[in-house]
């Protein structure tokens, strides 16, 4: 793949990946079932609320974060390295990320572990913050980044297996977030795979 086709499709991952933030943001708590969609919006065929601007957001932001450690850090970089680039760009209480107490919030737990001297991927782990923080959906959220940026080698990676989300160290955490992760670095090839069946 060229160098041009390459950053067309990383920036379509990003684009799509906000155009998917946004979409579900207005039905993203835990209140709104399939049932109360339909029966609050109908058939929805658009934004179902009329943005102006577009808010900073975990969802979107966390990726862009970690592969800041790309930058930051000589290769290879491990958990432990993300987990100081999370603490490099992000300040505690300020900004998109849930800070709702430890123990309670997942990235609120990771992060005061990160801060008091826990490297990743202890930090976010259901060893120490127990399987209900642990366990959570940021692997699968915070991941995009890795498939943009690692095509295919992505799910084999030991930084996919912090779960994405500064050590979630428990079968969902790991391999929720290296499914996502090997989804989409796939989607760099599968045209190529398909026409000269040869996947790796």
């Amino acid at each position: 793949m060229n160098q041009q086709t390459y950053l067309e499709k990383v920036y379509s991952g990003l684009v799509g990946k906000c155009i998917g933030v946004r979409l579900g943001a207005p039905v993203e708590p835990t209140i709104w079932t399939y049932d109360r969609i339909r029966k609050t919006y109908g058939d929805i065929r658009g934004y179902i609320k009329d943005y102006k601007n577009f808010a900073a957001d975990d969802d979107i932001n966390g990726p862009l974060f970690f592969i800041r450690a790309l930058h930051d850090f000589p290769a290879p970089i491990t958990a432990r390295e993300i987990g100081r680039t999370w603490l490099n760009y992000t300040r505690e209480g300020i900004g998109f990320y849930w800070w709702g107490g430890y123990g309670r919030s997942t990235e609120h737990t990771a992060y005061l572990n990160l801060k008091a001297g826990m490297d990743a991927p202890l930090s976010g782990s259901a060893e120490v913050n127990g399987d209900a923080v642990a366990e959570q959906i940021g692997g699968q959220i915070f991941i995009d980044s890795w498939g943009w940026v690692m095509p295919v080698t992505t799910a084999k990676l030991p930084i996919c297996g912090h779960g994405g989300k500064r050590g979630a160290l428990t079968a969902t955490g790991i391999y929720g977030g290296r499914f996502i992760a090997a989804c989409i670095s796939l989607a760099f090839i599968e045209r190529y795979c398909r026409n000269n069946g040869n996947c790796p």
